[in-house]
């Protein structure tokens, strides 16, 4: 928090929480004076705007922190599903392609249990969206993505997914 208060008093237009828990989200917004979002909370909203969503990542340890996300974020009754890989968290993050792979299975099941679009749950996960993407029925949203463009929304006073109404 106190980088992006800083960051704020040299003069950024406004600040996005990179990491998928959000840490200091809540401090940042309510300090900094500068629009703030963060990778989970845009992805969420953005993945809400298509209807009931699933989330897919490769780190079982951050299934409670995500699910109370969820929860904050007002987006229990939307969420289908928290998938998490299967295996050893390093094994599956080796290589893109053992990280593409694990998370386009991971996409295929959510479609399948009625889910109407996946939010993958990670900065580091964004290179194997379009792999995702490739193989999944469903639209991926690709969280960092997502909150550059609520942020950039922020900045330019226009409606985002953070407002929006929910479809």
């Amino acid at each position: 928090m106190t980088v992006g208060r800083s960051l704020a008093a040299d003069g950024v237009g406004g600040l996005l929480v990179s990491a998928f828990g959000d840490p200091g989200l809540a401090q940042l917004r309510e300090h900094a004076g500068v629009p703030v979002t963060g990778i989970a909370e845009a992805g969420m909203a953005e993945a809400a705007r298509h209807g009931r969503f699933s989330i897919i990542t490769t780190t079982p340890a951050l299934r409670d922190s995500i699910l109370g996300k969820v929860r904050d974020y007002g987006h229990a009754g939307r969420l289908v599903s928290l998938r998490i890989s299967d295996g050893d968290v390093a094994a599956v993050m080796s290589s893109p392609a053992s990280m593409a792979e694990a998370l386009a299975a991971l996409a295929l099941d959510c479609a399948a249990e009625g889910a109407q679009a996946v939010l993958v749950g990670g900065g580091p996960l964004a290179a194997a969206v379009p792999a995702v993407a490739a193989s999944c029925p469903l639209p991926v949203i690709e969280p960092v993505a997502a909150g550059a463009r609520c942020l950039a929304a922020l900045m330019s006073g226009q409606d985002t997914p953070l407002s929006a109404p929910v479809a």
